[in-house]
């Protein structure tokens, strides 16, 4: 009985062809790289002391199963948001009612009515933008907190599921 060998060619040529599928794949879903991402800055709110701007970002992605990231950064009054979501205090999902509000000088409030939370940090200093003194002179701190509008809604279904 004759079996067919896959040479060692074919077998290269079969991987190189998965991966750029893979690469491919995942462009579709996120959309593509070479476009700028659509984001947009929706709030911008001064500290009571007019020395900082909170500012909370939306970010449009695109491709087959598109969304909206947002992302929550403490900036210098008037300076633009990072690009980079590593540097957001918040990140979060199918967020609606979203506001943000200075509670005093060093507390930021996060209101919205329902978010899914990817990453959150409750709290943000000067060092982290700009440098300071080598004893910390002149640092900065503010405290970030979440305030769900509404303590009975969850973001679950009885079921489990995310809610829509």
């Amino acid at each position: 009985m004759w079996k067919p060998k896959l040479s060692l060619f074919a077998g290269f040529l079969l991987l190189v062809v998965g991966f750029c599928c893979c690469l491919l794949g995942s462009r579709l879903l996120r959309g593509s790289s070479d476009r700028p991402p659509d984001r947009h800055e929706e709030t911008r709110v001064t500290s009571p002391d007019g020395q900082f701007d909170a500012v909370l970002v939306s970010d449009y992605w695109g491709g087959a199963l598109g969304g909206i990231e947002w992302y929550l950064y403490v900036v210098r009054k008037g300076h633009a948001a990072p690009a980079d979501p590593d540097e957001a205090l918040f990140w979060g999902e199918s967020m609606r009612g979203e506001k943000v509000a200075w509670r005093q000088a060093h507390l930021l409030e996060l209101q919205y009515d329902r978010a899914r939370i990817v990453k959150f940090r409750n709290l943000w200093s000067l060092h982290m933008i700009e440098g300071v003194g080598a004893a910390g002179e002149g640092d900065y701190s503010i405290e970030i907190r979440l305030a769900p509008t509404s303590a009975d809604f969850s973001v679950l279904q009885p079921n489990g599921e995310f809610a829509r």
